[in-house]
């Protein structure tokens, strides 16, 4: 591949004499730093009229691609005026339903942790839909700049999938970015501090007061508000205590406060003490170092990624300052900078792989026989290493020329020949939308059967009978007889008992040999919702969560005072989650069943205690008020025939990766105006000299600069 001698220059220029903004330290007071009586930078600029090339500019690096007609309506506008119109892209994207996909209402499988094999379900493939999703929302948006906004923040506060695979987490997690892309910091940062996906991809489920994890505290000092540099390390170990016991319901995969794992007492960080996470949010936008950092990173994103100018960037952090905190008004100061418009830093910035791939289609126009699928740009982002949802490290990706190295921009350049000017042979969106209905009707009517039979399971039920949608037995342990507290660990999805129900229990059932006695254990973070009210009778364990040991095969024999504070409703539910021994022994004689792990002689063992354990729980049918009886636990999806849990609760038809996702390409963005439009992206010393009018523009190394 051969280098233009503009795009050689570029890189001498861009590589040479790079300023920085200086280190401030975390004492400085940001409201003595960033006064009112601060001189301003000149803003007379902001009456220029805008040409073609400005308004190609703007929207640029505002937005994503350049679509003719996003760029005609700036032509002839004011700098200010075209600025004011490219922050109406905020309140459009900020003010739009952003729904979830249907999935995530469909409840999480995470905690079953892959035993019901049978299942098939795919967090990969649920990902995946919403992976899509987002391309579709980028590629087909009216509010390009609210869509670079989203971006910018999920690089920032970073939370990748394969490190914690719950889609619904990390759907969750993209909704909340999206929530808070455009509002105030102090709002922003305080949902981040209780989002589900960044607690686990940070640590923080594994942090606790008596072993305390850093990683959370760390990261938010030095990445997500005040930088590298602007803190102290007793600082991080001070914060992390803070942080300590904010964790992750495992059955919901929501929030939840884990008060075994917290302390009451408060510690000084950044020079002052606090005792609640949320008073970390204040504390940091107090820094004068919290209000430089942003601004820095919105002069990397908007002006220059390389020669950063630290004047520019103190007058845009005092408006981000003075402005409460508004991330508006710190893109409308980014904006508004003379760096921003200065002959310099245009064609300065080598384009994201969105801008890339995205951008690019947006640019040239999109219609609906195109036969470029959602798949495709999926699949064009990891052929140049970028993934969506899932990004390299807590940092994110680091931008700039690592968006070219190690032989990047040859790929790049050809993914643009074989996506955009290599022939492609047109669809049939009318036949994909056809099936694709079908297939969603399908879906739903297994819903709605399975649904039907539950409800009528449900109706039927004696208001002491427990009623499991499925069970999953995890393991057993490997040595009955060496064990001095030998136990298995069961789930259970869609858990109903009387008027109660809990999207999932997670327990285990054993033997306490030194005391002697039989138990049912249960965490305190391993039912949603609670399944007991209080756990002032059970005991901590180490690590954070609250434990009852109780033993409902001899009447509460064996830590009794546990038993003593239960109540009726839930001694009935111990005993209860105890008699599903009488659905043990098949597993346990079947040599593939969790209970033969340890060989025959476990084995026998396990079988042994069950039968014991069956024998004292007892499984007295109960009659309801018609006179029918029926068994005191009852497994639907062993019960009923001809249901398939998986497909009905958990169907992927809803979210398959279709092309398009059944969504017409709007008018404004076909391709109606061909190559002509092409051509003006670039000037023309910027082209190739020869090839047709999209290879002179596309295959440009300029091309891949903004």
């Amino acid at each position: 591949m051969k280098f233009t001698p503009f795009f050689c220059l570029l890189i001498l220029a861009l590589t040479v004499g790079c300023q920085t903004v200086a280190e401030s330290t975390n004492s400085k007071s940001a409201s003595v730093a960033f006064s009112e009586t601060s001189v301003g930078l000149e803003r007379s600029h902001l009456s220029a009229e805008l040409t073609l090339e400005d308004a190609i500019h703007l929207e640029s690096r505002a937005g994503i691609g350049v679509p003719k007609y996003r760029v005609e309506r700036l032509i002839g506008l004011s700098r200010a005026e075209a600025i004011n119109l490219t922050m109406k892209d905020l309140e459009l994207g900020s003010a739009k339903s952003y729904s979830l996909p249907a999935w995530v209402n469909q409840g999480s499988f995470v905690f079953l942790e892959g035993r019901y094999k049978s299942c098939n379900i795919s967090q990969t493939r649920r990902v995946s839909s919403l992976e899509n999703q987002w391309i579709e929302e980028i590629l087909l948006t009216d509010a390009p700049a609210y869509e670079r906004l989203v971006l910018l923040f999920s690089n920032h506060f970073v939370a990748d999938f394969n490190s914690y695979r719950a889609a619904e987490a990390y759907a969750r997690h993209h909704k909340l970015i999206r929530d808070h892309s455009t509002g105030n910091m102090s709002t922003f940062l305080d949902a981040i501090l209780k989002d589900p996906a960044i607690i686990i991809y940070l640590n923080n489920n594994n942090n606790f007061i008596s072993n305390v994890n850093e990683n959370f505290a760390r990261e938010y000092l030095e990445l997500f508000t005040l930088g590298e540099g602007n803190y102290k390390e007793t600082d991080i170990k001070n914060l992390a205590k803070v942080f300590a016991g904010e964790s992750v319901n495992p059955i919901s995969q929501e929030y939840e406060w884990l008060r075994g794992g917290s302390t009451s007492r408060k510690f000084k960080v950044l020079g002052k003490e606090i005792g609640q996470p949320d008073e970390a949010v204040s504390l940091v936008l107090e820094q004068e170092a919290h209000a430089l950092y942003l601004a820095e990173i919105f002069y990397q994103e908007y002006v220059n990624f390389e020669q950063i100018d630290p004047v520019a960037v103190r007058e845009i952090a005092r408006r981000y300052y003075h402005s409460g905190f508004e991330i508006q008004e710190l893109l409308r100061a980014t904006l508004e900078t003379p760096n921003f418009w200065a002959n310099a830093n245009r064609f300065s910035l080598i384009k994201d792989p969105v801008d890339l791939v995205l951008g690019t289609a947006r640019t040239i126009g999109m219609s609906d026989d195109m036969a470029l699928d959602f798949r495709d740009f999926a699949s064009a982002f990891s052929n140049i290493n970028f993934f969506l949802i899932n990004p390299p490290n807590v940092a994110g990706y680091p931008g700039g020329f690592s968006w070219i190295d190690g032989g990047l921009l040859e790929k790049r350049i050809d993914l643009l020949k074989s996506m955009f000017i290599d022939a492609r042979g047109a669809i049939d969106l009318a036949k994909l939308v056809e099936a694709r209905s079908s297939w969603l009707k399908e879906g739903e009517s297994r819903r709605t059967r399975y649904n039907e039979k539950l409800e009528k399971i449900l109706s039927e039920a004696h208001p002491d009978q427990l009623v499991v949608e499925a069970a999953f037995l995890h393991y057993a342990d490997r040595s009955f007889k060496q064990d001095h507290h030998p136990s298995f660990k069961l789930s259970l999805l869609g858990v109903h008992l009387g008027n109660k129900k809990w999207e999932g229990i997670t327990y285990q059932m054993g033997r306490e040999k030194k005391k002697g006695y039989d138990f049912v254990r249960l965490e305190s973070n391993d039912c949603f919702p609670a399944c007991i009210k209080s756990f002032s009778g059970g005991f901590s364990k180490k690590y954070g969560v609250e434990v009852i040991k109780y033993d409902p095969f001899n009447q509460g024999a064996g830590n009794r005072n546990v038993g003593s504070t239960l109540s009726s409703g839930e001694r009935l539910l111990m005993r209860r989650l105890a008699q599903l021994v009488h659905f043990l022994p098949t597993s346990a004689v079947d040599g593939s069943g969790r209970f033969g792990d340890g060989g025959p002689e476990n084995r026998n063992a396990w079988l042994d205690w069950l039968q014991k354990r069956q024998q004292s729980i007892g499984f007295k049918s109960l009659e309801d008020t018609s006179g029918k009886t029926g068994e005191p636990v009852v497994i639907v999806n062993d019960a009923v025939d001809q249901i398939n849990l998986c497909k009905a609760k958990y169907d992927n038809a809803l979210d398959q990766n279709w092309i398009r996702l059944g969504k017409q390409i709007p008018k404004r963005l076909s391709n109606e105006i061909g190559e002509r439009w092409i051509s003006s992206v670039l000037p023309e010393s910027y082209k190739l000299v020869e090839g047709s009018e999209a290879e002179r523009v596309l295959l440009a190394d300029a091309f891949q600069l903004k």
